[in-house]
């Protein structure tokens, strides 16, 4: 009866020797820890199913578009339907949708946004800020902007399919790489280190949808910036699953993790998080984002964490794992920016808008000049009014050197476009004196260059905080008209 009791002892109801159904025993959380960390102990690589650490990065899947209305798609985008099809080790095909959204006028990059949970949603809703938001990063930012939405979520496997998280964020990967494959590259851009350029966001679970991306599958060979906002939460899974404190998820979190792992019926059959299975733990420690991963040497992409001070979630201590992994590589080029004022969904929140807006608007070094490439259509149809540009011999929007030529952004410009002052000491400061409403970032010695540290009231890690507040990007008379009345 040793395996019964080791299972009652973790909340489980179990099956006594007479055949009676006996109820769980009730201790309390220290001494389920403390019995959960001798299990793993114990356990060594027992787990179930075997731990598939990644040796290499692993192969992308195949993105097919599907023709087809999309419904709810969001307004002034243009969308398309897609399967994402041959992930390694994925026995669900997964359908979805992309949505594309350009500026007017020549890019300057382009910004993939993804939702929380399995990204069943488009990151902005309706009639919400977060709406106006993108609206003001592609009018008065010029970027590109794409959203991933999947029918049933990324995160999800074949109902008895022990597959797992890291193996089934292949989905969100492969269409990151078409996307880049497909948009951004017939832009003809050609940013400095770390300027967007190529960049992508995601919150709580589209977090962790972003982040799988550089320790598992090679992304950061095309991405110049990675910023994990409100996570990401398939960092220490282990200690969520085993409810450290300040790790711990909440139900529904627990049956996102046992979906991936192919467990559906909660009432009958819970899933090993669900149940607090210590002997799952080599299992997920090898699909954690911190620690599962091949490689953690990204030197060319930034790294941008944005968390919340009142998240009243796990993310802000699983991303603070998966950031100090990267910190063990000098040369990557990590921000951990935190909002004491900013709960777990950033969407709506005009902090945390404004701290993607400058995260996005940042490169490697003290650089504020990017060339400007060719805007071409890419497999969506362009979402704003005027035609596109043509290239001609000699045009210089190709964007293809950094001749005397070139259509650039220069610092002045730059600074124009995001409401700031030309000759401004930092690299991203509002107008006036420093205090609270401004976004003060500093250039410090770093790796490549100067590295920006940004300040906010209340910040870990930061000496004299400056407060962030008001609204995210200025004047709402810089929008062009293109709302809809």
């Amino acid at each position: 009866m040793t395996n019964a009791l080791s299972v009652d002892l973790f909340g489980v109801a179990s099956i006594g020797s007479c055949g009676v159904l006996r109820p769980p025993l009730r201790v309390s959380r220290s001494i389920r820890l403390m019995l959960s960390l001798a299990l793993v102990a114990a356990a060594g690589t027992a787990a179930r199913p075997a731990p598939a650490r990644a040796d290499g990065p692993w192969p992308l899947g195949t993105l097919q578009v599907v023709s087809g209305q999309v419904n709810g798609c969001p307004r002034e985008f243009q969308c398309e339907n897609m399967q994402i099809l041959n992930c390694p080790n994925v026995m669900l095909n997964q359908y979805g949708a992309i949505a594309e959204s350009d500026p007017v006028g020549p890019a300057r990059g382009v910004v993939v946004f993804i939702d929380g949970g399995g990204a069943n949603e488009w990151w902005a809703d309706v009639g919400t800020s977060g709406e106006t938001f993108q609206w003001h990063l592609r009018d008065d930012d010029h970027f590109v902007i794409m959203e991933l939405r999947f029918a049933v979520g990324w995160a999800v496997s074949e109902p008895g399919e022990q597959t797992g998280p890291a193996h089934v964020a292949c989905r969100p990967a492969t269409t990151i790489k078409w996307i880049h494959d497909n948009v951004y590259l017939p832009l003809g851009l050609h940013p400095w280190a770390g300027q967007c350029g190529f960049c992508v966001t995601g919150n709580s679970g589209g977090a962790s949808a972003v982040a799988y991306g550089l320790p598992f599958y090679g992304l950061d060979t095309i991405l110049d910036a990675d910023i994990p906002t409100g996570g990401p939460d398939h960092a220490a899974i282990t200690k969520a699953c085993l409810e450290v404190p300040g790790y711990e998820y909440n139900d529904n979190h627990r049956h996102s993790i046992d979906n991936s792992y192919g467990y559906y019926n909660q009432p009958l059959n819970p899933g090993p998080c669900f149940n607090e299975d210590p002997t799952w733990a080599p299992t997920w420690d090898a699909d954690s984002i911190d620690i599962g991963g091949n490689d953690y040497d990204h030197p060319n992409t930034r790294v941008e964490f944005i968390e919340g001070g009142l998240d009243d979630t796990g993310a802000p201590a699983h991303g603070a794992d998966y950031r100090q992994r990267l910190l063990q590589d000098p040369a990557n080029h990590v921000t951990w920016t935190f909002i004491p004022t900013m709960p777990h969904h950033i969407s709506t929140d005009p902090n945390g808008q404004a701290a993607i807006e400058a995260s996005l608007l940042k490169a490697i070094g003290p650089v504020t000049t990017i060339g400007a490439g060719l805007h071409l259509p890419g497999r969506l149809r362009r979402a704003g009014p005027g035609p596109p540009h043509v290239h001609r011999p000699g045009d210089r929007r190709a964007g293809r050197g950094r001749s005397a030529g070139d259509l650039r952004l220069d610092r002045g410009h730059h600074a124009a476009l995001a409401g700031l002052r030309p000759d401004a000491r930092h690299e991203c400061q509002r107008p006036g004196r420093p205090g609270p409403g401004h976004l003060l970032r500093d250039a410090r010695p770093g790796h490549g260059g100067h590295r920006p540290v940004d300040r906010f009231p209340g910040a870990v890690e930061r000496d004299a905080p400056v407060g962030l507040g008001g609204r995210p990007h200025g004047n709402p008379e810089l929008h062009r008209g293109r709302r809809p009345a």
